[in-house]
């Protein structure tokens, strides 16, 4: 009985070196495997865009007239994805706009009297 614990114990004994010796050499394996895929097989990053002046020159100022004209004979349409005319809607269908309330000088005594109130 004690001759088999021994050789029991000297069996866990090897085998725990070897699992250790296993897990290091996996882990070095590992890390070498991932630095030379990173080395050789990444592509390089794309070299930037040049300075937009360095493409087209120096740009020039855009010129505004003093007495913008009406834009009358300009005629806008509402189409669908496909370029047909959408069906009319009903009443239904109308947009209403909603003011939302923002915030002033005084919200906080508005709040304190809020507060107060409740």
């Amino acid at each position: 009985m004690a001759s088999r614990l021994t050789r029991i114990s000297d069996v866990t004994k090897k085998g725990a070196i070897v699992l250790g010796i296993t897990v290091v050499v996996g882990i070095v394996l590992k890390f070498g495997v991932d630095a030379t895929i990173k080395a050789c097989c990444t592509k390089p990053t794309p070299s930037p865009t040049p300075y937009i002046r360095a493409s087209y020159g120096v740009l020039n100022k855009l010129t505004f007239t003093n007495n913008p004209t009406p834009s009358k004979d300009i005629k806008f349409s509402v189409e669908t994805l496909d370029g047909k005319i959408p069906p009319t809607a009903t009443i239904s269908a109308l947009i209403y706009p909603v003011t939302k309330k923002t915030a002033t000088l005084d919200y906080a005594e508005k709040s304190q009297k809020v507060a107060q109130a409740f």
